[in-house]
């Protein structure tokens, strides 16, 4: 079936004094039949299960090459977790077999106000806020996830514990951006007094969601997606550098089980910035302006954080080690860097 979207929005207008508009809107997206990759040849981690395979282990085993003496005395008296995981498949002789499938739908649901003054008396402004919440169960169809994480299930067989925040699900994320004419120096040269402007742009969000993930292959199942248990609340604490989450919220998960931890139910650090222009134009000619400009990016160089080191069993886990830019390979100029000055000019005909 062809995936789909169904979007719907209700907006309420009302125009203030001053040239401004005000606008409050609920918006909201359900995605249904959306692809996904999904590991179907993944090795069994139950006595029940690996009792149905067909041929049975033993004969797998044979065909691998493996000694009847080490099946009998090394392999099958130590349980399922001693034997490969690729005789334990259910489609023997295939190491990973993956499937594109449709069974994906997605949720997302905002409350948006936007307040919008057009420039008037020297002075524009635009302020929007969003309240949302988008959930799924799964964010992308291929590649790595928008959280840096898996993008494949923790148990293959078992999808409906994906549902969860989506990756891109940013709870609270405000914007203002001001233009300001200011007025004529009437004490310096017309050339010099006038024609000058400040800008400012206001960027703050709350934190993207994450999934800490084990590092460790205790499900047996050879795919390396295993999520802990966890044992408290991962979002609270102090929030610092060297700890944003605290390692004893979790636990590796037991051998052959999938921890109990959720998808994305840990939240990063949020986004801070503002930037700030000055402009000065020149009046050439009727048709004809130049324009000089000086631009401050992250003006008060605070520092923005990209997602923690997720690995449970990591040296470094839960640690924030480096910023948005550099995790983005754009390091110094995308968004998150430290403050960046730059001038322009500008020729307007």
């Amino acid at each position: 079936m062809t995936p789909y979207a169904q979007h719907y929005n209700i907006v309420f207008q009302q125009e203030l004094p001053a040239r401004t508009l005000l606008e409050l809107a609920y918006v909201g997206t359900t995605g249904t039949k959306l692809p996904r990759f999904r590991q179907m040849n993944q090795a069994f981690i139950t006595q029940a299960q690996v009792d149905q395979l067909t041929p049975d282990v033993r004969t797998r085993l044979q065909i691998m090459g493996i000694p009847d003496f080490v099946i009998d005395n090394f392999i099958l008296p130590n349980g399922i977790a001693a034997i490969p995981n690729v005789a334990r498949t259910p489609f023997f002789g295939y190491a990973q077999l993956f499937q594109a499938e449709d069974t994906i739908s997605s949720h997302y649901n905002s409350l948006q106000a936007k307040l919008d003054k057009r420039f008037s008396h020297g002075l524009s402004l635009l302020g929007a806020y969003t309240w949302s919440h988008s959930i799924d169960g799964a964010s992308v169809f291929f590649g790595s996830g928008a959280n840096a994480t898996t993008i494949f299930p923790q148990d293959n067989y078992n999808l409906k514990a994906e549902r969860g925040n989506s990756d891109f699900d940013i709870r609270h994320r405000l914007s203002l951006s001001v233009l300001y004419e200011l007025p004529t120096a009437r004490a310096l040269p017309k050339l010099l007094g006038n024609g000058w402007q400040v800008g400012a742009i206001l960027s703050l969000q709350t934190g993207q969601p994450f999934s800490v993930l084990s590092g460790r292959d205790n499900s047996s199942t050879g795919l390396g997606n295993d999520r802990p248990d966890v044992v408290g609340d991962p979002n609270a604490g102090a929030h610092t550098v060297d700890q944003w989450i605290s390692p004893s919220s979790f636990v590796q998960n037991a051998p052959l089980t999938f921890g109990n931890a959720g998808r994305n139910i840990v939240r990063g650090p949020g986004f801070h910035n503002l930037d700030f222009s000055l402009l000065k134009n020149f009046q050439l000619h009727e048709n004809v302006n130049l324009q000089f400009r000086a631009e401050f990016f992250n003006v008060t160089n605070h520092p923005n954080f990209a997602l923690p080191s997720n690995i449970l069993a990591a040296p470094n886990f839960g640690t924030l080690f480096q910023t948005p830019d550099a995790a983005q390979n754009n390091v110094g100029l995308g968004s998150g860097g430290p403050r960046l000055i730059q001038f322009a000019v500008k020729l307007n005909f």
